[in-house]
């Protein structure tokens, strides 16, 4: 009996290319080893073959001899020449496995490869063949046209169903309509909305509470151009004192401005504007706390909190009444709540009920005086519909 049998893995040195005229490894001797390494202990001696001159490796295949067996082999010299009698091959695959895997490969177009583990000038060859030959006969002649790494890559990926998909979401952050944001909390205390739009010297507003045009009006400045900042104060606050009260109010933003580009008296309008505004917003940001005698030491429960600003365009955006970069006459919106008809025009929109003094002063309401009256009442509906069609959609 042998105490040890050496194990030698060699490249054996094979004449035909094995790429294009491969030949069945059994058929081909004598082997010519060229290189061994450490013992192996079993009796019979295992070689792992490196085949052709290209030293192209078949990972998996050992070759056995027989006559080797209760033998101590000497470390052969380089030209020993040795004569393979069997064969032991462990296969990668079942063959229930290798069907599939030839299955699928004579199914598949050059576009369907794409899902799987294959590189382009590994699956020209593979389309090459299969255009020659019209199908792979087994799994063997896959082999033909495919180094064996490769070709495991190709068979572990047919049978792993091909390559995961990688699905690609925009990361890129939507815009909040309102700011600050309408949450849940504050979605369900709005009961009552105000709108609001100041242009030159003209505030305007429109309550809508409980779904009802309750209030729609505007007070002008008087002498707003020779006004200083305490007279101009003290003016736009007898007017906000006419603002009824309400659970939010909402003007909508408008579009940058660079102050770089703004020159004489547009520059003296606009800071004008913006001191209106402030003003407003102060006065009914702050009615809420007075009137409730409210003393709470919070830092978030000291700021404004009922006032929002929608983003440029958005109220006209809602109603669809952008066209490019123009905006259209809100007419035909105004004219279907006037009518009471804006629920039957606009899907899940809450029906709108208009008192019927409101439409009279409206109707006497003429140019740049309507068109601001429009506005305010674009930008209260807007807000609405913001409000009602998130609460839908948390439910």
């Amino acid at each position: 009996m042998i105490s040890r049998v050496f194990f030698l893995l060699g490249v054996l040195l094979l004449g035909a290319d094995c790429q294009e005229d491969f030949k069945d490894p059994r058929t081909i001797k004598p082997w010519t080893l060229v290189y061994t390494v450490q013992p192996y202990y079993q009796s019979e001696a295992l070689v792992n073959l490196w085949k052709s001159e290209k030293n192209v490796k078949i990972p998996g295949e050992f070759f056995t001899w027989s006559s080797m067996s209760n033998q101590v082999l000497d470390k052969p010299s380089v030209n020993d020449t040795i004569l393979i009698t069997k064969i032991q091959k462990p296969k990668a695959f079942s063959e229930e496995e290798e069907l599939l895997i030839v299955k699928t490969i004579n199914n598949c177009s050059e576009t369907d490869f794409e899902k799987y583990d294959i590189k382009k000038a590994r699956l020209k060859k593979l389309l090459d063949y299969k255009e020659r030959n019209r199908n792979f006969e087994s799994f063997s002649d896959v082999l033909v046209t495919q180094d064996v790494p490769s070709l495991i890559k190709l068979c572990k990926s047919i049978l792993g169903g091909g390559k995961p998909k990688i699905t690609t979401k925009l990361t890129k952050p939507v815009k909040a309509i309102t700011v600050p944001v309408v949450d849940r909390d504050t979605r369900e205390s709005i009961k009552s909305v105000v709108g609001l739009h100041i242009w030159g010297s003209t505030i305007s507003w429109a309550l809508l509470q409980k779904n009802n045009l309750t209030q729609w009006e505007q007070r002008n400045i008087e002498n707003l151009s020779k006004t200083n900042l305490v007279s101009l104060i003290n003016t736009v606050s007898s007017i906000t004192e006419r603002i009824p009260d309400a659970d939010a109010y909402v003007m909508e933003a408008d579009p940058y401005t660079s102050m770089s580009k703004l020159k004489g008296t547009a520059y003296a309008f606009y800071v004008q504007r913006q001191q209106v505004i402030a003003t407003v917003i102060s006065i009914l940001g702050m009615r809420r706390r007075l009137s409730n005698n409210y003393n709470s030491s919070s830092t978030e429960d000291q700021k404004i909190n009922n006032f929002f600003m929608m983003a440029p365009r958005s109220p006209a955006k809602r109603f669809n009444l952008t066209v490019g970069n123009e905006i259209m006459p809100p007419e035909s919106i105004i004219k279907n709540v006037l009518e009471g008809n804006l629920h039957h025009k606009i899907p899940d929109f809450p029906k709108i009920t208009v008192d019927a003094d409101l439409i009279s002063n409206y109707k006497s309401s003429h140019g740049v005086n309507r068109d601001q009256l429009h506005s305010t009442l674009l930008t209260a509906l807007a807000f609405v519909d913001v409000v009602h069609q998130d609460d839908l959609v948390a439910k």
